[in-house]
């Protein structure tokens, strides 16, 4: 099957739809299914006629859109040439959807994909009926790359003792995406920091948002103890999970987490919000610890619990184990199993 994919880029360092795309790329292809990328290179008009060349003269069985912004072309060449295609729906933007054209294309598509049962019931709230069916296709991790390894190597890279406690978030910082809960764990820091005085919080990633964050840091006199780190090197981040004693963001608005799921497959015990798709990333608690993300003291807790256990303690599965019980959910072979069975249910070509 011929299967046209369109995405915003395929550069996993670039933040969680381009690293979805990429996966779903190698996915189509591992399934035996020919798979050609249209790529936005920042350009919509550029987009826009590759697109449509593309798929009127190609002939796609499919198309398949990592971005909803891109259904109303997709919805366009359903009308011109009768070709199905499917709208993957990730996080905010998936339940705030002010545009008409937007709106249309989705009630209009074969299938769309939400990457969390949290942002399907976030977008059927924000959405008429009736819909389409809605698929769920979580997100993965890259397995070979993400793994238990050294737990050294950051840690002397920035200057933190072996004893001490380090707590990590790792996540963009931009005003519009505030809801991660990089403050919620700042404030939650001093009562941490009476309990576990060499804490230290690593804070990787970078935005607009930044600035507040280190105006907090400063307020509560926390500027020893949390390194805001910036940006890294992609090939540098399974290290900096290595590194970690606990893996934190207690997020109230993100659609999934693909760093959930990174930090597990390095082992490490995660904290997410309980009020978005964090619940999902951790199968209800099972695989780590929700809590309120806007109670700096309820995180605290959190974090204490954790730290107060030896690190084999630290989780409801020693670390390899963890590992493996998240890939079973949510490993690459998982990944390639459900887009099977999906692909299997709107088009009669892909069985």
């Amino acid at each position: 099957m011929l299967i046209h994919l369109w995405v915003p880029a395929l550069d996993p360092t670039a933040g969680g739809v381009q690293v979805y795309s990429a996966h779903l790329r190698n996915a189509l292809t591992q399934l035996g299914h020919r798979c050609e990328v249209v790529s936005h290179d920042g350009k919509r008009s550029a987009f826009i006629a590759k697109a449509l060349s593309k798929a009127l003269l190609g002939s796609p069985d499919l198309i398949i859109s990592t971005h909803l912004n891109f259904s109303p072309l997709a919805h366009l060449v359903k009308k011109l040439r009768r070709v199905p295609y499917a709208i993957s729906l990730h996080g905010i933007e998936a339940w705030m959807i002010p545009n008409p054209s937007i709106r249309r294309a989705l009630r209009a598509a074969t299938a769309l994909l939400p990457v969390s049962e949290f942002t399907a019931r976030q977008f059927r709230k924000a959405m008429d009926s009736p819909l389409p069916p809605l698929e769920l296709l979580s997100n993965t991790v890259d397995s070979d790359r993400f793994n238990i390894g050294d737990t050294t190597q950051i840690r002397q890279r920035h200057g933190i003792e072996a004893d001490a406690p380090l707590i990590l978030t790792i996540g963009r910082m931009a005003s519009s995406e505030a809801y991660k809960g990089h403050d919620t764990v700042i404030r939650a820091l001093p009562q941490v920091l009476a309990r576990y005085p060499k804490a230290v919080y690593l804070i990787v990633g970078n935005g607009d948002d930044r600035s507040r964050l280190e105006r907090l840091t400063a307020t509560l006199d926390l500027t020893t103890q949390v390194h805001f780190v910036g940006e890294v090197a992609y090939s540098d981040l399974p290290a900096y999970y290595q590194s970690c004693d606990v893996f934190t963001m207690p997020s109230r608005g993100e659609g999934f987490g693909i760093v959930y799921l990174e930090a597990m497959a390095c082992g490490k015990p995660v904290i997410a919000g309980n009020l978005d798709g964090g619940i999902d990333a951790l199968d209800g608690g099972r695989l780590g610890t929700l809590v309120a993300p806007d109670q700096p003291e309820e995180v605290a807790a959190a974090l204490i619990a954790c730290l107060e256990k030896a690190p084999s303690e630290r989780l409801s599965f020693p670390p390899s184990a963890l590992r493996v019980e998240m890939l079973k959910l949510f490993g690459p072979e998982a990944f390639q199993k459900r887009l099977a069975q999906i692909l299997q249910s709107i088009h009669p070509c892909a069985a």
